[in-house]
């Protein structure tokens, strides 16, 4: 399954999106919704694995408030956009209303006088106002709206004057383009996220750090090992109620190295090093190197042995 789809509110969208992805951008799913059904195809896609949807103006408002997980990039309505469906309504006359959700419509109020028309906004909120707004658009005075989908279907219903805000390939590729850059920047960060978990797993120090509110983040095997401390338990927990005897949030205001100590932990000596950690000067964490002290002698002891053979062969 794709890590991107693309959501059109339409027909007329879905055959842009299509020809303008298809060559550049063929791993791109397109799959169509508007509103409360774009949300729940967006549903359907988190399930089958998408991460970012490519949508626009109320669908993906309602997409974002339903929490799915999923990142939402909107097709941006350009200024092209705009002055394509103000030159096309401006055939029905010059009072023009706009209806359609505020992220669409953002500006547009500064292309009347340039236009030479009378423009008026009617901002909705959701799909149940349209037709509200509609219908008082033209009872002030409006000769023809412009809009979203949801404000065309109103029109039509009401056998009034209509023109879409269509997004254009410009918009399409814009946001393509960002939800790739979005999906580059997870993937390296995946990357590095098992890199580092691959190090914590497998190193053979106790490696334990904090947070700014002196949480407990990071609990290696090795750690557990030597404090005989479940480390999923111990995440999220502050710092003072796991392992007190380390003082390790000491470290968030002091903002100071503590190396070389030897801590008692139970019935076990540890030889451990501690140090802040700090982003652009400000202490953020801390984290916490240890060993056991009985296992150090015994490397010792391993490595005099081995010297002394090799002196004496």
């Amino acid at each position: 399954m794709p890590l991107i789809a693309f959501l059109a509110p339409d027909e007329e969208m879905l055959a842009t999106a299509r020809t303008t992805l298809a060559k550049a951008h063929p791993d791109i799913l397109l799959e169509q919704g508007l509103l409360s059904a774009g949300v729940r195809k967006a549903r359907t896609l988190a399930r089958e694995g998408v991460e970012i949807v490519i949508t626009r103006g109320g669908t993906a408002a309602a997409i974002n408030e339903a929490g799915l997980g999923l990142t939402v990039v909107e097709v941006p309505i350009t200024g092209l956009d705009m002055i394509r469906a103000l030159e096309e309504a401006r055939r029905f006359g010059r009072r023009i209303a706009v209806i359609a959700f505020p992220p669409m419509i953002m500006g547009i109020d500064c292309l009347g006088p340039i236009l030479d028309i009378d423009l008026k906004c009617y901002p909705i909120h959701s799909e149940f106002k349209a037709e509200a707004n509609v219908i008082k658009a033209f009872r002030e005075g409006a000769e023809v709206i412009i809009g979203g989908v949801i404000a065309m279907q109103v029109c039509r219903r009401h056998k009034r004057p209509c023109v879409m805000i269509s997004s254009g390939s410009e918009g399409i590729i814009q946001a393509t383009l960002e939800a790739k850059r979005i999906a580059e920047a997870r993937r390296l960060e995946k990357v590095k996220s098992t890199l580092f978990q691959t190090v914590l797993h497998y190193a053979y120090e106790g490696i334990i750090s904090i947070d700014q509110d002196r949480q407990v983040v990071t609990f290696n095997p090795e750690a557990e090992r030597i404090t005989r401390i479940d480390g999923k338990r111990a995440i999220g927990r502050k710092i003072q109620d796991t392992l007190p005897q380390l003082k390790l949030e000491r470290l968030l205001t002091t903002g100071k190295d503590e190396l070389g100590q030897i801590i008692d932990v139970g019935k076990v000596q540890i030889l451990c090093n501690k140090v802040p950690i700090q982003v652009q000067g400000t202490t953020i964490g801390a984290v916490a190197t240890f060993q056991d002290t009985g296992k150090i002698q015994q490397w010792e002891a391993n490595i005099r042995k081995k010297i002394y053979a090799e002196e004496h062969t």
